[in-house]
Order: C-alpha cells, then sequence, then structure tokens
C-alpha cells in the first residue's frame, strides 16, 4: 500500500440530511461504513462506554455505525481491537478502522504489512484529550447535578449550520478541553509529518 507523503484532498459530504443532522463533520464516515458494511465487512470505530469515556469496538451492521458515528474529543481505549482486526483480515474479510493519525499508525505497526481488505480512515489530529481530566470533569457534575451525566456530545445541528446546545456544562466543556490535552502529543510526530491513510 502507498503511503502518500502529499495526500488527494477531496471535501465531501452526505446526501443523506439526516444522516448530516446526527453526524459530525457531514457524514462522510457513515457513508464508507455503510459501503463496507454492504461488503460483509466490519468497522472499527469510537463509542462512548457506560461511563461515557471512548472504547474502540468492531460493528458489522448499521446500528452499530450509529454507537461509532460523531467526532469524541478524547483518548479513546485500543483494548484488544487491533487483534481483532487482524483475525478478519486474515480470514479476508473487509475491514475499516477509523481513528487518529497516531492510532492508524499503531495498528499498521502491530500489522507488520500491508493488507489489501484494510481501509484506515483518520482526521486532522489537534491533539488527544486526556480521558482521567474528562472523568475528573464529568463527576464534577455528577455531584453537583446529583445525577449520573447521561453522555455528551459537543455539538449538534439546526438547519443547515451546527451549534452547541445551551446547557452551560457543554459550553464549559468546549472551553476545558483545550486544556486537557495530554503533554506527550507535543511530541507527537503523526500529527504533521506522516500521513497512514
Amino acid at each position: 500500500m502507498e503511503h502518500f507523503s502529499k495526500p488527494y484532498t477531496y471535501a465531501v459530504w452526505t446526501k443523506d440530511s439526516d444522516v448530516r443532522f446526527k453526524s459530525t463533520s457531514g457524514g462522510a464516515f457513515t457513508e464508507f461504513a455503510k459501503k463496507i458494511i454492504d461488503n460483509d465487512g466490519y468497522v472499527v470505530g469510537a463509542q462512548y462506554d457506560k461511563d461515557n469515556l471512548v472504547e474502540h469496538v468492531m460493528v458489522s451492521d448499521y446500528d452499530g455505525i450509529e454507537r461509532i458515528r460523531q467526532s469524541k474529543y478524547i483518548q479513546s481505549r485500543i483494548g484488544n481491537v487491533y487483534c481483532e482486526i487482524k483475525d478478519k483480515l486474515n480470514q479476508d474479510k473487509l475491514v475499516g478502522f477509523c481513528g487518529s493519525p497516531c492510532q492508524v499508525a499503531g495498528l499498521y505497526a502491530y500489522l507488520g504489512k500491508d493488507y489489501d481488505n484494510l481501509i484506515t480512515m483518520d482526521f486532522i489530529c489537534r491533539g488527544m484529550n486526556s480521558p482521567k481530566a474528562y472523568k475528573a470533569w464529568l463527576n464534577e457534575i455528577e455531584k453537583k447535578k446529583k445525577a449520573r451525566p447521561p453522555g455528551y456530545g459537543l455539538s449538534i445541528r439546526k438547519g443547515a449550520g451546527s451549534h452547541h446546545r445551551e446547557e452551560p456544562e457543554l459550553i464549559l466543556q468546549m472551553v476545558i478541553l483545550r486544556y486537557m490535552r495530554q503533554k506527550k502529543i507535543y511530541s507527537c510526530m503523526d500529527i504533521c509529518l506522516q500521513i497512514y491513510t
């Protein structure tokens, strides 16, 4: 597989207005994921877990896509998903993986070779935010409201544009996340210097 130093660049979004409404960046990921699943494949992406933290999971149907749609903005747990991907690839199954540039690099390093049946998707990464700091912030909300936070996304859509909910915690989240980045990301070679997908 060829890795481009200067990638081809396209601006895309889904024609499905409902998917665009539920998506964070135009819904292109959903369309790619559906195509992979339609070809008897598997898609790996990030979902919120029961504690409102983020983990990578493998899905094989449209319901699964719903869980892994939208940006999450904090570092996800990879767990055993690289092993699961390798197993499916060795069974000649089509697999799509979506993650940060360093997670994509980690997957290629783990696999040790290129697979024609692997499609990787990443995004422009401004640095992963700390799950520990995010969890501490959620705990503060839980103490204040005396209830477990229901889960948070950073934006919703209204009409053709995007805007943020009026709840103070969500507006605060937009500010706080800039200060939750882990120090190690500032030396991450994958942010600017290498293109893996």
